[in-house]
């Protein structure tokens, strides 16, 4: 859904937000889609993950991070190695400055730094920071089946800056069970997980 078509559909709702520039519901509009970005990290992150593969020479080698570059603490991404360029199920731990053993570690200057690692390739599988939305022609990443679920996150926003407290505690709560809803629908998995089995450890 593109903001211009969740600005008609929040003026259905509402009857009139003349008031309400488009500038300003651009705004909202990003806000809403950075708060669902957060949620959708963590319950289906496949749907957002972003790749660079790295080529380590020597150790310690730094490189610099993809240019939007957000965050490896979800499901599925980290540093994996590659075997003739098809990625296996190993991934790099977090080692330091200093170490020798085999890793890595985020070092000052958005770099990456490689340790106790020559002449390998590994492939980060990452969250990209979102991009910010800035015309009323751009699409915001939450699928427009749940539109419903967007027109109460913006009433949530609009009562705010209506400082009208009453309707937006009231548009908080239909929001927050929009949100429970949309979590438990939009995977497009099931949630099964692999659980490690110890005894290989010995």
């Amino acid at each position: 859904m593109i903001i211009s078509d969740l600005k008609d559909e929040f003026e259905d709702m509402k009857h009139d937000i003349t008031d309400v520039d488009n500038a300003l519901f651009i705004r909202w509009a990003d806000y809403l889609n950075k708060f669902f970005y957060r949620y959708l990290t963590k319950t289906d992150p496949e749907q957002l993950i972003s790749t660079q593969d790295y080529t380590v020479a020597t150790s310690p080698s730094s490189s610099a991070e993809p240019t939007d570059y957000g965050h490896i603490s979800s499901d599925g991404t980290g540093f994996y190695t590659l075997d003739s360029g098809v990625m296996t199920g190993e991934v790099l731990t977090r080692t330091g400055p200093g170490r020798d053993d085999r890793g890595y570690y985020f070092s000052p200057g958005d770099e990456v730094t490689f340790t106790g690692i020559t002449d390998e390739t590994f492939r980060l599988r990452y969250i990209p920071t979102p991009v910010k939305l800035t015309a009323t022609s751009d699409e915001l990443i939450i699928p427009d089946r749940y539109s419903q679920y967007m027109i109460d996150g913006l009433d949530v926003i609009y009562n705010q800056w209506d400082e009208d407290a009453g309707m937006e505690s009231l548009a908080d709560i239909r929001m927050v069970r929009g949100l429970n809803m949309v979590l438990l629908d939009i995977p497009k998995d099931q949630r099964v997980y692999e659980i490690y089995d110890n005894s290989n450890a010995y």
